[in-house]
Protein backbone atom coordinates (compact mmCIF):
# COMPACT_ATOMS: atom_id res chain seq x y z
CA UNK A 1 0.00 0.00 0.00
CA UNK A 2 2.91 2.61 0.88
CA UNK A 3 3.76 2.47 -2.87
CA UNK A 4 0.54 3.58 -3.98
CA UNK A 5 -0.10 6.75 -5.32
CA UNK A 6 -1.95 8.74 -2.74
CA UNK A 7 -5.95 8.95 -3.87
CA UNK A 8 -5.96 12.68 -4.41
CA UNK A 9 -10.02 12.85 -5.54
CA UNK A 10 -12.72 10.48 -4.91
CA UNK A 11 -14.53 11.15 -8.05
CA UNK A 12 -11.55 9.54 -9.74
CA UNK A 13 -12.80 6.41 -7.98
CA UNK A 14 -16.60 6.65 -8.03
CA UNK A 15 -18.50 3.92 -8.20
CA UNK A 16 -15.78 1.64 -7.24
CA UNK A 17 -16.82 0.56 -3.50
CA UNK A 18 -13.84 -0.83 -2.47
CA UNK A 19 -11.63 1.53 -3.73
CA UNK A 20 -13.90 4.20 -1.38
CA UNK A 21 -13.52 2.17 1.66
CA UNK A 22 -9.74 2.55 0.81
CA UNK A 23 -9.95 6.25 0.33
CA UNK A 24 -11.81 6.58 3.22
CA UNK A 25 -9.93 4.40 5.25
CA UNK A 26 -6.71 6.44 4.21
CA UNK A 27 -8.09 9.90 4.78
CA UNK A 28 -9.24 9.16 8.53
CA UNK A 29 -5.74 7.87 9.56
CA UNK A 30 -4.45 11.04 7.96
CA UNK A 31 -6.98 13.58 9.85
CA UNK A 32 -6.06 11.43 12.83
CA UNK A 33 -2.03 11.10 12.89
CA UNK A 34 -2.17 14.68 11.42
CA UNK A 35 -4.80 16.19 14.35
CA UNK A 36 -2.72 14.14 17.16
CA UNK A 37 0.63 15.66 16.37
CA UNK A 38 -0.17 19.00 17.32
CA UNK A 39 -1.73 17.69 20.51
CA UNK A 40 1.18 15.82 21.95
CA UNK A 41 3.54 16.83 23.96
CA UNK A 42 6.33 14.62 23.25
CA UNK A 43 5.94 16.02 19.37
CA UNK A 44 8.01 18.74 17.78
CA UNK A 45 4.95 20.42 16.42
CA UNK A 46 2.82 20.38 19.12
CA UNK A 47 1.17 23.44 19.31
CA UNK A 48 -2.71 22.81 20.54
CA UNK A 49 -4.82 21.19 23.47
CA UNK A 50 -6.05 17.80 22.94
CA UNK A 51 -9.70 19.51 22.85
CA UNK A 52 -9.34 21.59 20.18
CA UNK A 53 -7.65 18.61 18.33
CA UNK A 54 -10.93 16.95 19.30
CA UNK A 55 -12.46 19.14 17.62
CA UNK A 56 -10.55 19.65 14.23
CA UNK A 57 -10.92 15.92 14.23
CA UNK A 58 -14.45 15.47 14.65
CA UNK A 59 -14.79 18.87 12.04
CA UNK A 60 -12.75 17.08 9.62
CA UNK A 61 -14.62 13.90 9.53
CA UNK A 62 -17.84 14.92 9.01
CA UNK A 63 -16.04 16.85 6.01
CA UNK A 64 -15.00 13.69 5.27
CA UNK A 65 -18.42 12.13 5.40
CA UNK A 66 -20.04 15.09 3.57
CA UNK A 67 -17.94 14.20 0.65
CA UNK A 68 -18.71 10.70 0.39
CA UNK A 69 -21.95 10.68 1.06
CA UNK A 70 -22.34 13.40 -1.88
CA UNK A 71 -20.64 10.87 -4.37
CA UNK A 72 -22.00 7.81 -3.16
CA UNK A 73 -25.85 9.03 -2.48
CA UNK A 74 -26.15 12.07 -5.09
CA UNK A 75 -29.98 11.81 -4.32
CA UNK A 76 -28.76 13.61 -0.51
CA UNK A 77 -27.99 16.60 -1.69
Amino acid sequence: MKDKKPILNISDIYPYSWKIDDYIVQNIRGIIEGELRYSDPKDEVYCESARDSLEEIIKSLTLLKQEVDAHTNPNLN
